[in-house]
């Protein structure tokens, strides 16, 4: 689960990570997942974002996964919160 908060925070599984990091942390999720024997075409990305959150930070991840080659994706809208109760 990705989460892009209303403060424009990205956070991967609940855990913050800078902009500058996404490639490697994506691809670490990724790697981990294949080890245990689900395919990369197989992966559902669940993106929650939040009402204010900005569309140059959503971009950016959108194009970071699309270089990872996570194509399937699953858009949740989040009003009114800064973080995810999981």
């Amino acid at each position: 689960m990705i989460e892009i908060n209303q403060n424009n925070e990205i956070r991967i599984e609940g855990e913050l990570i800078f902009i500058d990091n996404l490639y490697k942390e994506l691809a670490s999720q990724i790697e981990e997942m294949e080890t245990g024997d689900i395919p990369r075409e197989k992966i559902i990305t669940k993106l929650i974002v939040g009402e204010n959150a900005k569309m140059g930070v959503v971009s950016t991840l959108q194009q970071t996964m699309r270089k990872l080659n996570l194509r399937k994706i699953e858009y949740t809208p989040r009003k009114n919160a800064d973080t995810i109760n999981s």
